[in-house]
Formats: structure tokens, C-alpha cells, sequence
């Protein structure tokens, strides 16, 4: 499926370059234990990876029948005050706002935390179980890391970062909840508020459709549409390897079953042409 940008929508980060260059080099310090010593491997095992998008609520009860789920930053805390604890939480934002979303931190949760993160996050977690991960990303400097460091892709936002982070770990079978990249009717962003209404802003509001003039509309911020065009990019570059099941009513899963339709389509066509042949 095609997307056509929209003029004018520029994703940026809300913390400047070069505070996140100065959190990387302060994380290195530390001496953590690095993501990639893990000896996680479940090629044939699903994982949950899990947003906090509004249809998450909806959903809680098939989330809790996974044995590997993998929050993604803010959720934290939601899925604590539901009894869902992750085997996971990775978490990407520079700003120390994302201390206030896990104030329910737990002994048996791995916190997987990007080198970019502030120090005052560190300092948060440094009594549980911590590992340090780093982001590759158009604004960082590659040699600031060394040859041997491995970086994370998957674009501007943690959920697309740990499904790239969950193929590392070897899982390619993914399910993916609260990961709706777009509002809900009434204009919900997330299942829960935010911490912090004043500093944290959804920002312009875009109606897009994705297909033709009867196609369902969609409520989506800047961020969701990045999000949008990374998560594409993903199935493009790991189509022949990622299983991937969307959770949950909402432009991810429109945009995945529309990805399926299309290929059902381009095999039929295919398999009418050998016939034929």
C-alpha cells in the first residue's frame, strides 16, 4: 500500500539533539550490562508487544494468556494496575517525564533502556534489573558508540523500536496490542491520561483515509503517522521473516489487513498466471 505524505508534517523530538547526545555519553559511564548479553532466544514463541493506544483496554484479558510481552514505555505502569506484568519494558524516551509512567517498578521486569534516556531515568531504575540498549537514528553519531556496538533501528517510536529489538531476541512471531497508531473516535490517545497534560501534547490532528472514497477515516497525530511509515518500512525490509497479528480495531490493523488482502491478491493472480501458463 502506497501512502502519500502530507506537506507540512514534520516529526521532531521534544527533548534537542543535543541533550540526547549528552545522555548517551553520561549512560556510557555507567558500565551497564548491554542489551545483546540477553540469552533470550524464542524463534517459534509469540510475544506480546504491547503500546498503550486505546483499543489496549478492550483487549486485556487475551493479553494476559501470553508468557512473553514486551511494554512499550508509558504502558508500564497501565498494565501493572491491570495485572499484567511484562517479561519487559523498553524504553526510548529521552525525557525524565517517563519515570512518572513507572512508578510501579518491579523486580521480575527487565527494563531495557535506550542509552538516550536521561540520566535522572538511571538513576530511577538502577536497583532492578537494567539493561542498556542504543538507538540508531539520523541524529546520532555513529563512532560516538565504537565499531562493535550494536544499534537499534526501527524509526520514531519505541513500538516500532522493539519489534526491531524483539527480532534481535529472536521473536518473529509478533502480536501487536495498543499499537493503533491513530485516535480513537472520541479523540483518545492512549487507554489511560497523561501524567503531565501540560507538557505532553498530542499536537495537529490530521483525518486521513486510507484507500478509496469509502474507505474508514482516521484520527491520527504527526508521531502516529511517522509511526505509520516506519511500521510499512518494516514489513517491506522483514516481510520473508516477521508473522505479524494486530490487535485491537485501528489504522495499524486496517493498514495490516489491507497488506494481506493485497498480497492474497498478488498470489491468486500469480497462481492463475502458472495455471494458465
Amino acid at each position: 500500500m502506497e501512502l502519500t505524505r502530507i506537506e507540512g508534517c514534520k516529526v521532531t523530538t521534544a527533548t534537542s539533539t543535543e541533550d540526547i547526545l549528552n545522555n548517551i555519553k553520561v549512560s556510557r559511564l555507567l558500565q551497564l550490562p548491554e542489551l545483546h548479553t540477553l540469552q533470550e532466544w524464542r524463534e517459534h514463541m509469540p510475544i506480546a508487544i504491547v503500546g498503550g493506544g486505546p483499543s489496549l483496554k478492550y483487549n486485556l484479558e487475551t493479553l494476559r494468556k501470553y508468557k512473553y510481552i514486551m511494554a512499550c514505555g508509558s504502558v508500564h505502569d497501565y498494565l501493572i494496575e491491570n495485572n499484567i506484568i511484562p517479561t519487559w519494558c523498553i524504553v526510548c524516551d529521552p525525557d525524565p517525564l517517563v519515570n512518572t509512567y513507572m512508578k510501579h517498578r518491579q523486580d521480575s521486569i527487565k527494563y531495557l533502556i535506550a542509552s538516550q534516556c536521561s540520566p535522572e531515568t538511571f538513576d530511577y531504575l538502577k536497583f532492578f534489573r537494567l539493561y542498556v540498549w542504543h538507538a540508531f537514528g539520523s541524529n546520532v553519531d555513529v563512532p560516538l558508540f565504537g565499531e562493535d556496538t550494536i544499534l537499534i533501528g526501527g524509526g520514531c517510536t519505541v513500538g516500532t523500536r522493539a519489534m526491531v529489538m524483539a527480532m534481535g531476541f529472536g521473536y518473529f512471531t509478533q502480536h501487536l496490542f495498543g499499537m493503533d497508531t491513530c485516535l480513537s473516535d472520541d479523540y483518545k490517545h492512549h487507554s489511560y491520561e497523561f501524567n503531565d497534560p501540560v507538557k505532553e501534547t498530542i499536537g495537529t490532528i490530521h483525518e486521513i483515509k486510507m484507500g478509496g472514497p469509502d474507505s474508514p477515516t482516521f484520527k491520527v497525530a504527526g508521531y502516529m503517522l511517522g509511526q505509520l511509515f516506519d511500521f510499512q518500512n518494516l514489513l517491506k525490509l522483514h516481510s520473508e521473516v516477521l508473522n505479524i497479528t494486530v490487535i485491537g480495531d485501528s489504522l495499524l490493523k486496517y493498514t495490516m489487513d489491507e497488506a494481506n488482502r493485497r498480497a492474497e491478491l498478488a498470489n491468486l493472480t500469480l497462481d492463475t498466471a502458472n495455471t494458465c501458463g
